[in-house]
């Protein structure tokens, strides 16, 4: 954060000289914490299944750890490379990796890995970063996974940036790897609603095309449009918007069923298409 001090008495300067010489920095916790980034988004998607039970997704969409911050704090060791401040105060340090240690008892979760996250520009806390397992290299993240008890569990890799004119962020890269599952974005973006959560960004209105593929050899696209996500008091479950879907069959990878789900409220809508051996889909919610 800059200041500009005016010449005023010792008093006032010594005033803000204590208010602006320390930068805040970023600890290990918030950066574990971003990696629920769009979680509530992913959920929503996963969610539609519960809606229409024609709809069968053999994925596991949501790439949030799903930890607290305490829990964070509590189980986790870091050490850290690099500048942590972050001097505008939108959660993004300069450039950092963060070395961690976790253990997590009560849900059978070891993690040991790298994260690094990087602020776009440090004099304006909405222009956005980027968030990455490993490091970051001139060809981008390496997507290091965390591993868990030895084997590789997650791997994270996004980059954003703001876009003043339609407020909005856009996604260069948006992927996302557990146990195997895996999805990456095209053309993706998000236009918050309300107060900016920094460490979540699941508030506001998604566009954009996902590909996914699940072990051992499913595949999915989704396509949303004007998809409001986080509105909802149950927060999983979009307000408006549609998604576009086509999948693998659980029973036969190779073939695939085709649906399109249109929400006009939280929890209602309806969803048209052909499922699984050619059955068609039409059913309100």
């Amino acid at each position: 954060m800059a200041a500009r001090l005016s010449s005023g008495g010792i008093l006032l300067f010594s005033a803000l000289g204590l208010l602006f010489a320390q930068p805040r920095q970023v600890p290990f916790d918030r950066v574990v914490f971003m990696t629920n980034f769009g979680g509530v988004f992913q959920y929503s998607i996963s969610s539609v299944q519960y809606y229409v039970p024609a709809i069968r997704l053999e994925l596991r969409i949501g790439h949030s750890l799903g930890l607290r911050l305490e829990e964070i704090r509590r189980g986790c060791t870091a050490s850290v490379e690099g500048d942590p401040t972050d001097r505008d105060g939108d959660g993004f340090p300069v450039g950092a990796t963060y070395h961690i240690r976790c253990r997590f008892p009560a849900h059978e979760l070891e993690l040991e890995g790298k994260i690094s996250v990087r602020d776009n520009n440090e004099g304006d806390p909405r222009s956005g970063g980027d968030l990455c397992t490993g490091v970051f290299t001139p060809a981008g993240c390496s997507r290091e996974p965390l591993k868990s008890r030895g084997y590789d569990y997650y791997a994270l890799d996004i980059d954003s940036e703001y876009a003043p004119a339609t407020n909005r962020y856009i996604f260069k890269r948006y992927y996302w790897m557990v146990y195997g599952h895996s999805c990456e974005a095209k053309d993706l973006s998000f236009a918050p609603k309300g107060p900016l959560n920094p460490w979540e960004w699941d508030r506001g209105v998604w566009n954009g095309t996902l590909r996914c593929r699940a072990i051992p050899s499913y595949k999915y696209l989704f396509e949303v449009k004007n998809w409001e996500s986080g509105m909802c008091p149950d927060a999983n479950t979009p307000a408006r918007g549609i998604i576009k879907i086509r999948a693998s069959c659980f029973n036969a990878p190779s073939e695939e069923f085709s649906v399109t789900v249109s929400y006009t409220s939280c929890g209602h809508g309806r969803a048209v298409g052909t499922n699984c051996g050619g059955f068609p889909i039409d059913t309100s919610f």
